[in-house]
């Protein structure tokens, strides 16, 4: 057992030395793993791969069936005990990095008996075993996001944010749809050399999933908070997460009141034509319509003056059709805070407004 360890740890030394080190070596960097952690994972992972590992664990805890791992399993083969001890079982906790980061998943909650089933997320499994690329896995509500044009207001304010003391850095950027929040939000990020991920508090799941992905990433997170939604995402990811956080917003969110807040104005039609021009090579004419007739944010200039056949199509014709296509998008829903029985009209109004209908009435029955 002994031999069969040093070799394990000498091939991965040399992985390392090679330049090209394990995917197993990476993850625990990135999450400062114990070497009792990166075990964990090994083994958690082992009955995904090899059918013959579950009827071995099974029978180790004298079971007749299959079994994933456990931390009786844990116990057997690293201990050689039915018990973890007091330190192996804290590194098993909930704040503890395994968990805290969904590296692994505990059945039961956050309580652990020494049967309960310690599996990999599909995430962790494809990572760990080289498949799939960087997205695979994610959730639903979670884009890759790439720097775009700014117009030269928004990059001189990029970077300032950039420059603040904050470790790691947390920044509410408020303003209207379509004033290009993401957009700055991506540009700081990438000023301080990291990717972002574009994150809907509305679509997104586990934070404890949020949070793993985008230090696997090397990504800050840019969460949009939408009007009607809810900010306790904001606030479980400002806990948790070891990159900057980004929360883009309308208002200010409820509860961030300890993150700095950085208001920016509407993007002027102005500041519209000049981002065209500087990604799409289209009359100037119809770049002076199109940037009139649709407040569109940077990130959907970029996106449209990427499309082929643009020159062909036209750039109105474009614009348009990404309106047409994309409504729900382009759209803010907004949720009345009154309704009609909380309108309060004086007396002789309620009086002027019964003897319209009476009028209107009566000229429909005529």
């Amino acid at each position: 057992m002994r031999n069969s360890r040093a070799a394990y740890l000498a091939a991965r030394a040399a992985m390392i030395g090679q330049g090209q080190p394990s995917t197993l070596d990476l993850v625990s960097q990135c999450f400062c793993l114990a070497h009792w952690d990166e075990d964990v994972l090994l083994l958690a992972l082992a009955p995904a791969i090899d059918g013959s590992i579950g009827p071995r664990y099974g029978a180790l805890q004298g079971r007749v069936t299959a079994s994933p791992c456990t931390p009786h399993v844990l116990a057997k083969l690293l201990f050689c005990c039915d018990r973890l001890p007091a330190q192996a079982m804290q590194r098993l906790a909930s704040e503890a990095p395994l968990r805290r980061y969904a590296l692994v998943s505990v059945e039961d909650g956050s309580s652990l008996p020494m049967g309960a089933a310690i599996q990999l997320p599909e995430r962790m499994r494809d990572l760990l075993c080289g498949f799939g690329g960087h997205e695979m896995g994610m959730d639903e509500g979670v884009e890759r996001l790439a720097p775009v044009p700014l117009p030269e207001r928004l990059q001189d304010l990029a970077t300032l944010l950039a420059q603040i003391d904050d470790e790691p850095l947390r920044l509410q950027i408020i303003g209207p749809s379509g004033a290009g929040r993401t957009a700055l939000a991506t540009e700081v990020l990438a000023r301080l050399g990291l990717g972002a991920l574009s994150v809907k508090a509305s679509l997104a799941g586990s934070e404890s999933a949020l949070a793993r992905d985008a230090v696997l990433e090397g990504c800050g997170i840019v969460l949009t908070v939408e009007a009607d939604g809810t900010p306790g995402l904001a606030r479980r990811l400002d806990r948790l997460l070891p990159q900057p956080l980004m929360m883009v917003s309308e208002a200010p969110i409820e509860g961030m009141e300890h993150v700095p807040v950085t208001r920016i104005d509407p993007i002027s039609p102005v500041e519209r034509a000049a981002l065209w021009r500087v990604v799409a090579d289209v009359p100037s004419t119809e770049v002076l319509t199109v940037a009139e007739q649709f407040a569109l944010d940077p990130s959907r200039i970029a996106a449209i003056a990427r499309q082929p056949g643009l020159a062909v199509r036209g750039l109105w014709t474009a614009c348009r059709d990404l309106g047409a296509r994309d409504l729900e998008a382009l759209s803010t829903r907004i949720t009345p805070r009154r309704n009609w029985d909380d309108i309060v009209l004086a007396p002789e109004t309620r009086i002027a407004l019964d003897a319209l209908v009476a009028q209107i009435t009566g000229r429909a029955e005529a």
